[in-house]
């Protein structure tokens, strides 16, 4: 699909990530390195035992990372410098979950998931990710061939209600009109569907589907980006990917008390590629709404604050900042779904959520795709696009049927 593009691929390793602390020191690197591949093990070469747990992934990694420490391989390592490699390997969890906390996330259902292949830091550089939707409608690679789609979309509808209790569904919006149709594929992102499925749907949705809406995991993954005139930091891959912050407890005391308390949920600033003036912050965890929240101004400066107090020096202010706002934003309430310690214990799936809505006649009235009802690969952009190419090819099935 990319052929002919010159795509970014960040090569992301914890090797070359600086660790800093809050007291203004480089940590010892090589043995963050060791923990971090320690942390790597046990939640990456561990499955075949993961599948037998039953309980949280936070609860499964901490008493075999403590067990491992105890061991003369790691005699070197301190109290201190451990529980900090174990905070950091939580919040880097939750950024790749989308979670609050790693005691919300399923070991058991996070190991019976498919791996995705592929690098997860592959970028589109320059062109943007909506070269996703060019690909789709193949606009791209050749324009000749585009799916006139656009302009077919109605922007600024929100719908209210979908009617799907005869032949034919009828769609409320918010400005009172009405849209009727034969059939409806309905992707709308599982934090609105947890947030108003009851008014979304008449009649109400079947039991099974809503276990799954309730019991699904939905969090949110925050990004802050800051833009430099110039890098103050080095733009080599092969020295530096990012700045990782390790707390210590006095330095994690006083931010708790103070209104920069959200900072301890930011995990890391890392390079952004294509982009050599940009530092790429993330945040995860239980103070993503306070971030989403808070002013611009109050942003630049907070983070000024923290690079500067780990860094230890003076640094310039950036020319501008940008940051995501996906929890708050009402189409969306969120960013991804995650494998929950609810739907362990309800024995909730994506594909009782991805179930259709048929009638009396199995017709298919309300089809649902989207990243939370694909079996394969949920939380990621190729899981939505594939849920939507099962979606679309049930219905020319049953279309082909008539």
């Amino acid at each position: 699909m990319a052929q002919g593009f010159n795509f970014g691929d960040t090569g992301f390793d914890d090797n070359d990530e600086l660790f800093l602390t809050s007291s203004g020191t480089l940590a010892n690197q090589r043995q963050c390195v060791r923990l971090s591949a320690l942390s790597s093990r046990i939640l990456d070469d561990s499955y075949p035992e993961m599948e037998r747990f039953s309980g949280s992934l936070g609860n499964f990694f901490t008493p075999r990372y403590r067990a491992a420490l105890s061991g003369s391989g790691f005699a070197d390592i301190s109290p201190s410098l451990a529980n900090q490699m174990l905070d950091y390997t939580h919040k880097g969890t939750n950024t790749v979950f989308a979670s609050p906390t790693w005691f919300d996330v399923s070991a058991r259902l996070n190991a019976q998931s498919e791996a995705t292949s592929g690098n997860q830091f592959l970028t589109w550089r320059t062109m943007g990710f909506k070269t996703v939707f060019d690909y789709i409608q193949k606009k791209l690679p050749d324009p000749r061939k585009n799916l006139d789609v656009e302009s077919k979309v109605q922007l600024n509808k929100e719908v209210t209600n979908i009617n799907w209790s005869s032949r034919r569904v009828v769609i409320t919006l918010k400005d009172r009109t009405t849209i009727t149709a034969d059939h409806v594929i309905c992707t709308v992102a599982l934090g609105v569907l947890k947030d108003r499925h009851p008014a979304l749907f008449t009649p109400p949705l079947p039991a099974n589907k809503i276990n799954a809406i309730n019991s699904i995991g939905f969090g949110t993954l925050g990004k802050v980006f800051l833009e430099f005139d110039q890098p103050f930091w080095s733009f080599d891959p092969n020295v530096f990917i990012g700045y990782a912050f390790l707390w210590t407890d006095d330095d994690l005391k006083a931010v708790l008390q103070s209104d920069r308390a959200w900072l301890i949920d930011l995990t890391s600033f890392v390079r952004v590629d294509g982009y050599p003036n940009l530092l790429e912050g993330l945040i995860s965890g239980r103070r993503v709404r306070e971030f989403e929240n808070l002013s611009d101004t109050k942003i630049i400066n907070d983070c000024m604050w923290l690079l500067r107090k780990f860094l230890n020096r003076n640094l310039p202010q950036p020319k501008s900042m940008n940051r995501t706002k996906w929890l708050t934003n009402r189409n969306f309430m969120g960013s991804y779904t995650y494998p929950s310690v609810d739907a362990e214990r309800t024995k909730a799936s994506s594909k009782d959520l991805a179930r259709t809505l048929y009638n009396r006649a199995d017709k298919p009235l309300v089809l649902f795709a989207g990243e939370a009802t694909d079996e394969t690969f949920p939380s990621f952009a190729h899981g939505a696009v594939s849920s939507g190419w099962r979606a679309a090819n049930e219905l020319v099935t049953y279309l082909d049927s008539e």
